[in-house]
């Protein structure tokens, strides 16, 4: 694995979703969050609609990341575009 890296982590959880991007600047150092969010789950509304949550959320992680680091945008973007 190539540092330093940056991964979109997402935790679904029954009370609320959270969606964070991470950064990893070398093996020994510990994770850097740079920006999170956190949405309330709605489980009672079903599967589908947790679904539809938790993508909505990862579809903004571009926002998430220019909150965290204008500089860093324009790679994550790329990034998005790419996969």
């Amino acid at each position: 694995m190539e540092y330093p890296f940056s991964v979109v982590a997402v935790d679904v959880g029954g009370t609320k979703i959270a969606c964070a991007v991470v950064r990893y600047e070398n093996a020994d150092a510990a994770p850097i969050i740079l920006s999170k969010r956190a949405i309330p789950t709605d489980a009672q509304q079903g599967g589908e609609v947790v679904l539809a949550r938790i993508l909505d959320l990862v579809d903004d992680v571009p926002r998430l990341f220019l909150m965290a680091k204008p500089s860093w945008a324009l790679a994550l973007r790329r990034l998005v575009v790419l996969t």
